[in-house]
């Protein structure tokens, strides 16, 4: 949590553009982190093979070292907190980071379909590996899938500003509770080629609901308040994961991944239905954005 909502605070102070500038950084971000995830595993893989275990654990602790020392190169104009006299406890910053998002509306609308299809999401873990075995494949062709998702991460990562500029934030969350349905759908449809296409559109569903809801609340909050409302998002996003997954467990020795593949993309629908309904707030703060929506 402490990493993401630092990445926050620093983005929104230290780069002194446009937010479409800010917009364009949080997308490479996330494309480097996509990126890193599809390629460290085979690079990883790799050098154990070549060099041995010892040569990959001195690898990984001098890539800590290396993003240390660049952190440290940063030259920042601290912003103090509303409250500097005395550190405050992690439940009040958490609750002042809820309360502003609730008193937002555009924000509140975007981060509550946000958190409800993040928790979709987690419910669907447990189903990818029922669909393996229904298509007739062995387990490892869930790497294939995995891949794949991981390649419509990387471009979704690397359009959202460009989604963004056009329509606003708000609409960039549609786009990707729409690909969430229509991945799901594919992957339902119990057919080899359609899973495969499902898996690469159901991978730009999440990455443009974060962006969406991570460029929002860059734009909209306060800098002073800017931790707090990183903080109380990122929970929102990621903390039902795991409880979810465990709930996607369950539903799977009761149910086909088939119906909860269906079930998921119709509240999906749902959700997109709900904030594409939503009106914008023109009394909130912060720097508007340049889309024509």
């Amino acid at each position: 949590m402490g990493r993401r909502k630092t990445w926050s605070c620093i983005i929104r102070n230290f780069v002194p553009f446009q937010s479409e500038f800010r917009q364009r950084i949080n997308g490479w971000r996330l494309t480097i982190q996509e990126t890193g995830r599809l390629a460290s595993p085979l690079l990883g893989a790799g050098l154990f093979v070549l060099l041995g275990g010892g040569a990959v654990a001195g690898l990984d602790a001098a890539t800590f070292v290396f993003a240390a020392l660049m952190i440290t190169r940063l030259r920042l104009k601290d912003v103090p907190p509303a409250r500097s006299a005395q550190i405050e406890r992690l439940g009040p910053a958490l609750l002042a980071g809820i309360s502003r998002i609730w008193r937002t509306q555009s924000l509140r609308a975007v981060a509550v379909a946000a958190a409800a299809v993040m928790a979709l999401s987690g419910v669907g873990v447990a189903a990818q590996y029922s669909l393996v075995h229904g298509l007739g494949q062995r387990p490892a062709f869930l790497g294939v899938l995995t891949a794949l998702l991981g390649a419509g991460s990387i471009i979704a990562a690397l359009s959202a500003s460009r989604i963004i500029q056009r329509f606003g934030e708000r609409w960039l969350a549609v786009v990707g509770l729409a690909n969430f349905a229509a991945g799901n759908l594919l992957r339902a449809d119990h057919w080899l080629p359609a899973a495969v296409c499902g898996s690469l559109v159901l991978g730009f569903a999440l990455p443009y609901v974060f962006l969406a809801t991570l460029n929002l609340a860059q734009r909209v909050t306060p800098n002073e308040l800017q931790g707090r409302v990183s903080a109380a998002l990122i929970l929102a996003l990621f903390g039902p994961q795991a409880p979810m997954q465990a709930l996607g467990s369950l539903l799977i020795s009761h149910a086909s991944y088939i119906t909860i593949y269906i079930a998921s993309a119709a509240l999906s629908l749902a959700i997109a239905f709900w904030l594409a309904l939503q009106a914008t707030d023109q009394t909130e703060t912060g720097e508007p954005h340049t889309g024509t929506a």
